[in-house]
């Protein structure tokens, strides 16, 4: 996967992106702006000799700290 934009909104992806969809334990809100601030991590770890990208198992391995849902 391509290292880049995050969006909120419906939107139409092919193979060379992923959707990562919340579950009821994490907002929408808080996903997003995770993946904004793990951004310039994301570019460092990322691999390929043409296109830059990440490997699906890191990011459904990664560990999200959630703070309880009311805060």
């Amino acid at each position: 996967m391509g290292i880049g934009r995050v969006y909120t909104t419906d939107v139409a992806i092919n193979q060379d992106l992923k959707a990562i969809i919340p579950n009821e334990r994490i907002t929408r809100d808080f996903l997003y702006f995770w993946l904004e601030f793990m951004h310039d991590y994301f570019k460092v770890i990322a691999t390929g000799t043409t296109v830059k990208g990440l490997r699906q198992n890191l990011l459904t391995g990664a560990q999200i700290k959630l703070p309880p849902l009311p805060e």
